[in-house]
């Protein structure tokens, strides 16, 4: 019988450089430049090809980078996401595990655990369970808060509004979160599914929830800033009556 793939031959395919240390997923670090992205994650993650995101006003405000299609064993996604940031704030990794390459969950689980310390949250890691998620919650002073991102008292991750939705190429959907919480800070997740066992599907993201609302106060600023001027050169107007 063939053996199953080592531990450590298994995290190098499934958690490139996922460490709450270097805040990092698919060779992309919180914080890099687009391009320093795309250099990171094509260093990292061979094979895929990248696509822009665009604003409105056509200037690029992120990628999102494919291999294979959905369904597929060779499929492999990754965004990275800036926006109007001063750097990537959200990054995110979503693939399939290779039938020749699979392992088990509690191998995942304590390979995580070794990487981050303990969860604030784990769910799905008892037998026979066929899929789990585990989360890792740090407020703005950078302390682990327990509990699951669902009505999360610091960072409450399904908030009403909070969040809208970028098509991709292929079919492919991604979620963005466009508020957060005074107190949140980064949030590493963790999320996969299990075929007798052993994991199939894997994603792995990690947001900066304080970059994104530094950049909702700076716009939120600057359109403040355009109304008062506004009204200034405005304020010698006289209605004609």
């Amino acid at each position: 019988m063939k053996p199953l793939i080592t531990l450590a031959a298994a995290l190098a395919l499934a958690l490139p450089a996922l460490t709450a240390q270097a805040n990092e997923v698919a060779g992309i670090k919180l914080g890099m430049s687009i391009a320093e992205a795309k250099s990171g994650v094509a260093a990292s993650v061979k094979g895929l090809t990248t696509y822009p995101i665009l604003s409105e006003n056509k200037a690029q405000v992120g990628f999102i980078g494919l291999r294979g299609h959905r369904g597929t064993s060779d499929n492999d996604s990754v965004i990275a996401y800036q926006g109007d940031s001063e750097g990537i704030w959200h990054i995110e990794r979503t693939q399939a595990v290779p039938r020749d390459k699979r392992f088990t969950v509690q191998a995942l689980v304590k390979s995580l655990r070794e990487k981050y310390g303990k969860e604030s949250y784990l769910q799905g890691a008892e037998a026979g369970a066929t899929e789990g998620q585990m989360h890792w919650i740090f407020d703005n002073d950078k302390r682990l808060v327990a509990g699951s991102l669902y009505n999360h008292p610091v960072c409450h991750h399904y908030q009403t509004g909070s969040k809208t939705q970028l098509d991709g190429p292929d079919g492919w959907s991604f979620t963005i979160s466009t508020g957060a919480q005074e107190k949140c800070g980064v949030i590493y997740t963790a999320s996969w599914y299990a075929e007798d066992g052993l994991v199939n599907w894997l994603s792995t993201a990690v947001v900066d929830y304080s970059s994104l609302r530094k950049s909702i106060q700076r716009r939120q600023a600057k359109e403040k800033a355009e109304r008062e001027q506004k009204i200034k050169q405005q304020s010698g107007v006289k209605p004609n009556l």
